[in-house]
């Protein structure tokens, strides 16, 4: 994941919740996880709530590999889902991400002897470095299309990604797009700065929002410790 040099000026872009340490700072909070809630809510639907927060941290299994850090990892009650916040394109980014989630497929999916095939093993991509042009969300799964007929045989039913569009977003809320905004707000304030914040909160009440407002305001002149563990 692509972040910030400590020694960069701080722009609009490096104050938003695009840099991961900001999104970990105001987002995640297990306390008070309103806020992650909301925008979860955008993306998988409901009004889901967070039972349980499991380690981050990925252990080697091997001599060659060292311990990995991943953004989020929250429990749900039938879903176990692994949120990452990158930047990054192209078939290695894809690649790490595809390690992340099989981790928590390998860690989660175990029970006793058994396979639970029954909970959904989720990984959910904040992707900002997507083109603007494209949909908002896509989904990924483990699939194959049968030649002749075009039937989609699922492989593993409850193993899946989806990536969020953080550009089709920006331009959606540049577009002035109401029902949009009304539909993805708790995505968009992700990545606004204190001006666009501002206008969200005249355009939407909303709980959620002022907290973030809250959180975010004071760390506008402050340099986020970008480091990636």
């Amino acid at each position: 994941m692509k972040t910030a040099s400590s020694k960069e000026r701080i722009s609009k872009e490096f104050i938003t919740c695009r840099v991961d340490q900001m999104f970990k700072t105001v987002v995640i909070d297990e306390k008070n996880p309103k806020i992650l809630e909301a925008l979860l809510s955008c993306i998988i639907g409901g009004n889901p709530k967070i039972k349980s927060w499991p380690s981050t941290v990925i252990t080697n299994t091997t001599s060659k590999e060292k311990a990995k850090n991943r953004d989020l990892v929250v429990i749900l009650d039938v879903i176990y889902i692994n949120l990452e916040v990158e930047t990054g394109l192209g078939k290695v980014v894809r690649s790490q991400l595809f390690t992340y989630h099989a981790s928590m497929w390998k860690q989660s999916i175990l029970k006793g002897e058994k396979y639970d095939t029954k909970t959904l093993i989720l990984q959910i991509v904040l992707q900002f470095g997507l083109s603007p042009k494209g949909q908002v969300m896509r989904e990924y799964k483990m699939q194959s299309i049968e030649e002749k007929t075009g039937k989609i045989d699922t492989w593993i039913e409850n193993f899946k990604t989806i990536e969020v569009n953080m550009a089709r977003l920006k331009k959606l809320w540049y577009d002035n797009s109401n029902e949009d905004i009304e539909k993805y707000k708790y995505l968009m304030m992700l990545d606004m700065n204190k001006e666009e914040l501002t206008s969200l909160r005249r355009k939407k009440e909303s709980d959620v929002i002022h907290i973030l407002y809250r959180q975010i305001l004071p760390l506008f002149h402050s340099k986020p410790n970008t480091r990636r563990d």
